[in-house]
């Protein structure tokens, strides 16, 4: 029966990966930052070769740092990464050296390098447009608007990812009026989720 669960368990890991990698543009680089010490993959996956080692964190935790509404997005990312420390040095999660948060799914993953670490990093498309947060790109590129975090009513009080889905659909909405001009990604500030539309030169 332990087999069979393994099995499963192999079997939902590669299907959620998968799920995850068909939003991600392998053309599309950034590099991504260190938090407390352990570089953050947040809307993208390493460039460099490596193996997922498992959930960092339980989904209670998650559930528990993601509804804390007091604390800022920087907050809760560096609540999640001491979490994910202290369970790891508990032997509770196999050892890591960077997190992979997909947020779309509100889940933290152990990311182990198999060599080499860049911090180069492929970044995953939302609506169709490369979203950079805790990362930044590496090709050169010229600043086409900055615009406050705005996102719909319905979506405000809700989870990161709706948050920008929103913000999104609203900013192509604006480029659709000619509002503003053509944009080829944004990046998006952590602390106030304002964003900064680029184009690459």
């Amino acid at each position: 029966m332990n087999k069979f669960f393994a099995i499963l368990l192999v079997f939902f890991q590669v299907i959620s990966y998968a799920q995850n990698m068909k939003n991600i543009d392998k053309s599309i680089v950034g590099e991504v930052e260190i938090i407390s010490g352990i570089p953050i993959y947040m809307y993208a996956v390493p460039a460099d070769d490596y193996e997922n080692s498992g959930k960092a964190i339980t989904m209670g935790n998650i559930i528990k740092i993601v509804l804390n509404e007091e604390n800022s997005l920087s907050k809760k990312l560096k609540e999640a990464i001491d979490k994910a420390s202290e369970r790891n040095a508990m032997g509770k999660t196999a050892d890591f050296d960077a997190l992979e948060i997909r947020v779309s799914k509100e889940r933290a993953f152990g990311v182990k390098y198999k060599g080499e670490n860049t911090l180069k990093a492929y970044i995953e498309k939302v609506h169709n447009i490369p979203v950079f947060i805790y990362s930044k790109p590496v090709k050169e590129y010229s600043v086409v608007a900055e615009i406050p975090a705005n996102f719909s009513k319905k979506d405000a009080r809700g989870l990161l990812h709706d948050k920008i889905k929103s913000m999104l659909k609203l900013t192509l909405e604006k480029q659709e009026k000619g509002a503003i001009g053509q944009f080829d990604a944004v990046i998006i500030n952590p602390d106030d989720l304002s964003e900064t539309l680029i184009k690459f030169k």
